[in-house]
């Protein structure tokens, strides 16, 4: 069997690994259902839905399989968003978890599982619980099938639940009159999203909502909004929106094609009645030091945490903060969901611009921020030599600004970040770093494989 790990979201690896193997998805389908059983003592029930990989059939095939061999029953919601399981289970007892197939952004190739609560994404306590759970069936011999066995049903109409569910927290019509632009990335938001805009009024142009299997992300969506600014201008359009392929991301553009990413919304989102006098955001160490700046004139503060909405969420929580998100356009509005939701988040930006009337999307003055991604083969340790010496140096010879160098929790990167008042000293800084840290990788993959500004992508 092939072990994982839960990363920034999830189980996440390439399609046609051996983590998605049969036997491993049974073993993990398996996990899954002793997991809830520990919890429920009860026949487990599950809601799962998918995005639009050509891989995402063949996955669900297997857990299914594994999962009613356990006794679950399973609601297959077919091709939505993310959230929308979780969405579901707001209120409703009907539900133990929801498992959503999808690796977000990545391209076609990729494949993931993720796992939610009735309450939102898996504690680390839950992490812990399945991953024990799934060391215990893969030691052991292969079970029976449960006394009971589970069912499999599809909901027909959940699409046409979810846009309601969406729908009913904004004023009917009150996108009339604005021309937008929706990049669907070819993923789980091409067959709703379209159509909620055009319900509240708007005059929707719809990119990238085809899709075959194979172009989930590709060149297009949250990772590559060009094509939404090229659309927007074209078409003399008031704003746009990109999400990534399941649609948990958000990226916008103003009329005049300005990219506004996830630190931008949440600004913008910041000045919203519902926001108005919240006194505390959660961002991650990745947020823009701008972002804390403006902030704080507006008597707000920014709190930080490790990478990854998961750990957004859980900051949200702790301290009952009622907004947060990452610069890469994850958005957690917890009055709606303790996880982020895309098509809502944009819905409420768009609210945003016209109660404020601020349709330019006016935000903040960024600090220079850039990041360079090494792709690596075997993981070492950041706090220790050679990497904490580097690290080190160059922070002594850094004035003002920071230094982030972290692991990817999806994909074989070391992510460097600089970000400092100045772009000259933070392409200096960065690039030194990347001499530096190219050495120390070399016997692995030195090779710097993409270079991002903001939540532009460019390969070298």
């Amino acid at each position: 069997m092939e072990n994982f790990e839960f990363g920034t979201d999830g189980i996440r690896a390439h399609s046609d690994s051996k983590v998605f193997s049969e036997a491993n998805l049974l073993c993990i389908a398996r996990a899954l259902a002793n997991w809830n059983f520990a919890k429920n003592r009860k026949s487990p029930s599950f809601i799962i839905a998918y995005d639009t990989r050509e891989s995402c059939n063949r996955i669900k095939k297997h857990l299914y399989k594994g999962l009613i061999r356990s006794g679950c029953n399973i609601t297959d919601i077919g091709i939505l968003p993310t959230p929308a399981p979780l969405l579901f289970m707001q209120g409703n007892n009907n539900y133990d978890a929801a498992i959503v197939i999808s690796a977000s952004h990545n391209p076609f190739y990729d494949n993931g599982i993720k796992i939610f609560t009735p309450y939102g994404k898996p504690t680390a306590l839950d992490e812990k619980q399945i991953s024990e759970c799934y060391k215990a069936v893969v030691t052991t011999t292969p079970q029976k099938s449960a006394k009971t066995i589970g069912t499999l049903k599809k909901w027909p109409n959940a699409s046409s639940i979810y846009k309601n569910l969406l729908i009913k927290n904004f004023n009917k019509g009150f996108l009339a009159g604005k021309k937008i632009v929706v990049d669907c990335a070819n993923g789980s938001a091409s067959y709703i999203a379209p159509e909620i805009f055009e319900t509240l009024g708007a005059d929707v142009i719809p990119i990238n909502c085809f899709p075959n299997g194979l172009n989930i992300n590709e060149k297009c969506g949250s990772q590559h909004p060009e094509q939404l600014v090229m659309t927007i201008k074209q078409n003399n359009a008031d704003l746009g929106f990109s999400f990534d392929g399941d649609a948990d991301r958000i990226i916008a553009a103003s009329s005049t094609g300005l990219i506004k990413d996830g630190d931008d919304i949440l600004a913008i989102l910041s000045t919203h009645p519902d926001f108005s006098t919240i006194k505390n955001i959660v961002g991650t160490i990745m947020n823009n030091a701008g972002l804390e700046l403006f902030l704080k004139t507006n008597n707000k503060r920014l709190t930080r945490t490790h990478v990854g909405d998961k750990h957004v969420v859980r900051t949200m929580q702790k301290y009952n903060i009622e907004l947060g998100g990452e610069p890469s356009g994850h958005i957690i509005i917890k009055q709606h969901l303790p996880s982020s939701d895309g098509i809502f988040v944009a819905l409420k930006f768009a609210e945003t611009l016209a109660i404020t009337n601020n349709w330019q999307m006016n935000s903040f003055k960024k600090f220079s921020q850039k990041t360079v991604n090494i792709q690596i083969q075997k993981r070492l340790n950041l706090e220790t030599s050679p990497c904490s010496d580097i690290l080190a140096l160059q922070r002594t010879y850094l004035k003002n600004g920071r230094i982030v160098v972290r692991y990817s929790g999806t994909e074989p990167l070391l992510r460097i970040m600089v970000e400092t008042a100045s772009k000259s000293e933070t392409e200096k800084h960065l690039k030194e770093l990347c001499i530096a840290f190219k050495k120390v990788f070399k016997n692995q993959s030195g090779e710097i494989i993409c270079k991002s500004s903001g939540t532009r992508q460019k390969l070298l």
